[in-house]
C-alpha cells in the first residue's frame, strides 16, 4: 500500500463529499427562494408544493450523500493509521 496514493484517494473522497454538500445546500436555498419569492409563491398549493418538495428532498439527499462520502474518507484514514504507526515504530 502506497500511503501517498491513499492520501490522494482520501482527499478526493472528501472533496466529492464537499461538492455534493454544496450542491445540496444550493438546492435548498433555491427551493426556499422560490417558495417565498419565485414563480410558485402565487400558486396556492398543487403544482408549487410538489416542485418545492422535490427540490428540498433532492437537496437533503445530496447533503446525506456528501456526509456519507466524508465518513468513508474518515474510515479510510483511520484504517491507515496502524500502518503509519508501525512504520514509525520500525524507524
Amino acid at each position: 500500500m502506497d500511503p501517498e496514493k491513499d492520501k490522494k484517494k482520501i482527499k478526493m473522497l472528501t472533496m466529492v463529499g464537499v461538492v455534493l454538500w454544496v450542491i445540496g445546500f444550493i438546492m435548498i436555498l433555491i427551493a426556499i427562494f422560490q417558495e417565498f419569492f419565485g414563480y410558485w409563491s402565487d400558486i396556492p398549493d398543487a403544482t408549487g408544493s410538489k416542485a418545492l418538495m422535490t427540490f428540498k428532498l433532492g437537496g437533503v439527499g445530496f447533503i446525506l450523500s456528501g456526509v456519507f462520502m466524508s465518513l468513508i474518507a474518515i474510515v479510510k484514514a483511520l484504517v491507515l493509521m496502524p500502518e503509519k504507526l508501525g512504520k514509525l515504530l520500525q524507524k
